[in-house]
């Protein structure tokens, strides 16, 4: 830390800086008593100092030093001092907010807690006509250097634009409702709404920035009534000073409010953010010396700050040794830790019930969130959910009690909790991969087809491996739902495979396999007459209904004899009878044709357990028809 100039303090906290327009002195308020300050730079000391009998609220240099300047006090006086002192004293109907000198006609425009701009003419020394303002109130006003527009910030969230030369309005924009607040525009006597309070023109006069009770800057063109950009301090407060600072290094927009200062850059394409600081006291005022890095602030502390940003710009001439020091700084690296600090966001802090807590000391607004007191947050989390330590004392019991279970039980094969379906087969075709590879090596012979079904497979493989990606056989969040619509369209292939699964699993436990087959098929084949498998209970019990035997007895039925014969020449025809303990019923499903399936292409591809899940009432059968047919068909009636 570096004593910049002398004696740069008040007895209990500062209110305003100026500079004077020379760039040779700076001029400073503060209380308590209510004095005024004024520095030589050139000597880095105090020049002298004046009491006054009532705290300033704005003051304005009317000269290019320091012999001219006027004073906006709290009792609605203006104050006019001149290098002896006190010159003459005024009073104005309203209390006074802010004021602005305009030297192309010497009028003093003073604005307040009233609808009117009051003009005070310097060199007739009478009050004129005021402004007449859209709101009740205004809390800023500035003047641009190039066109000499007024710009007035008032309590309703608008800005009003004035024409000194024609005496009259000539725009109005609504702030509020373009960082997103409601429209103010509708009801302008809402004295608890979103309001602007803090305005500044940029030299080129093209710029406004605007900045908002709720700690929005908004940043303008005149030629359009939307903004360039709209920035969050993130503290919730209203700002109290803008700045426009251009550098040789670029041109960049400041904005304060009563915590933080923040840089934006406006070369960058969405204003990013360039650099903030935060004293350790309230802010009341900014102060930039123009083309450098040195900054100012007048606080709710005895002492007033200054703050030297070699990236903002080189240092001023009166303290041009600044720029060796900062060179001798750089070389030595310091690593600055938050310890014992959180990072949380908005949200999280409105979670936890510490949402209060924003703009207070108790937060460091960084980036999208706050840094908050690790302890603080847990006891406020342990408040809000009483049983989070059970819950996370029950989960990692389990989880130390499933891995001594894992610990006892040898596996072959060490699979993940999560998705182990799929790790089984990433596992498998790896092998199959690999076996594929031996034999190939074999063989002498390696085909594109193989190599890159290689390739695929060891990248399949680092899944299991790879830490990126452990939490997708760790985490239950991350578990695969084979029954979700989206699974079954993305693997339809998998999906008739478990129905086809399903369907062995209920032919194996209701029916069971014919081993003397041939014997019977070639009987039945060789005898015309009716004989005790004519019966149709008989030919149900042993699993000759529906299937290939009852199809190839019809003369009508070509294709069935084929079958039956493609099925001997392969060895064995396949059938199946119904097993003890189950009933024929189960053979009959609702909607059935005469042969216990349902009618068409689907009932003759349906196979036999599915059939008996159809099952809905006890069956008596009774043969249809006469002659040779007559034992070979049948119909089932309930």
């Amino acid at each position: 830390r570096i004593e910049l100039i002398q004696d740069l303090e008040f007895d209990v906290a500062s209110s305003r800086l100026r500079l004077s327009r020379d760039g040779k002195f700076l001029a400073a308020t503060g209380v308590y008593p209510p004095q005024v300050k004024v520095y030589e730079l050139s000597e880095l000391s105090m020049k002298f100092e004046r009491h006054m009998d009532c705290e300033t609220v704005q003051f304005e240099i009317l000269s290019d030093d320091y012999s001219k300047m006027a004073f906006l006090q709290a009792d609605r006086t203006i104050e006019f001092h001149a290098k002896f002192g006190t010159y003459y004293k005024t009073r104005i109907p309203k209390v006074g907010r802010d004021m602005i000198y305009d030297k192309h006609n010497c009028d003093l425009v003073v604005v307040g807690s009233t609808n009117e701009a009051y003009r005070l003419n310097l060199e007739n020394g009478r009050f004129l006509k005021p402004y007449s303002l859209l709101s009740s109130g205004a809390n800023a006003i500035d003047q641009s250097v190039l066109h000499g527009l007024f710009a007035v910030a008032t309590d309703a969230g608008v800005v009003e634009c004035w024409d000194p030369r024609a005496r009259r309005r000539v725009g109005v924009t609504d702030v509020a409702a373009a960082v997103g607040v409601a429209d103010h525009m509708r009801n302008l006597s809402l004295y608890d709404s979103v309001g602007a309070t803090a305005l500044r023109f940029e030299p080129e006069g093209i710029h406004l920035g605007v900045g908002t009770s709720d700690g929005h800057t908004a940043l303008y063109d005149l030629r359009s009534s939307k903004p360039l950009m709209v920035k969050d301090q993130q503290y919730g407060q209203a700002i109290v000073d803008i700045r426009h600072h251009r550098t040789s290094e670029g041109s960049y927009l400041l904005a304060a409010d009563r915590k933080i200062l923040k840089v934006w850059d406006k070369a960058s394409p969405e204003g990013e953010l360039f650099a903030s600081i935060e004293p350790p006291a309230d802010i009341n005022e900014v102060c930039v010396c123009d083309q450098s890095g040195l900054v100012m602030f007048a606080t709710e502390q005895p002492r007033m700050h200054v703050y030297f940003v070699p990236a903002l710009g080189a240092a001023p001439k009166w303290c041009s040794f600044l720029d060796s020091l900062t060179e001798e700084l750089e070389e030595t690296q310091r690593n600055e830790v938050f310890e014992d600090y959180k990072f949380v966001t908005r949200e999280e802090l409105q979670a936890v019930g510490l949402g209060g807590l924003v703009g207070t000391n108790m937060l460091k607004a960084y980036m999208h969130g706050f840094f908050v007191d690790s302890q603080l947050y847990a006891r406020s989390k342990a408040v809000m959910n009483p049983f989070a330590y059970d819950d996370y004392r029950k989960q990692k019991v389990q989880e130390k009690m499933q891995g001594k279970a894992e610990q006892r039980i040898a596996l072959k094969t060490p699979l993940p909790k999560v998705n182990r379906d799929l790790a089984e087969k990433i596992l498998e075709r790896k092998d199959q991969v690999e076996e594929g590879k031996a034999a190939t090596e074999l063989e002498g012979k390696v085909s594109k087809a193989r190599s890159s079904e290689r390739k695929k497979v060891a990248a399949e493989g680092k899944l299991l491996d790879d830490d990126r990606f452990s939490a997708l056989f760790n985490k239950q969040d991350f578990q695969i739902d084979k029954e979700s619509a989206e699974y079954k369209l993305l693997h339809p292939s998998e999906s008739a495979a478990d129905a086809r699964q399903r369907t062995r699993e209920v032919d194996e436990e209701n029916f069971e396999a014919v081993d003397d087959l041939d014997s019977g098929v070639s009987d039945a084949e060789s005898s015309g007459e009716e004989g005790a498998d004519d019966d149709p209970a008989a030919r149900v019990s042993k699993g000759y209904y529906g299937g290939m035997r009852g199809n190839a007895t019809r003369g009508s039925n070509v294709e069935g004899k084929k079958k039956i014969e493609a099925a001997k020449k392969r060895g064995r025809l396949n059938m199946f009878e119904v097993k003890p303990g189950h009933e024929a019923a189960a053979l009959r499903s609702a909607g059935v044709a005469g042969d216990g399936a349902p009618a068409g292409k689907k009932g003759r591809k349906m196979t036999m357990g599915e059939r008996a899940e159809g099952a809905s009432a006890p069956t008596k059968f009774e043969p249809r028809g006469a002659g040779l047919g007559a034992g070979r068909q049948m119909t089932f009636a309930a």
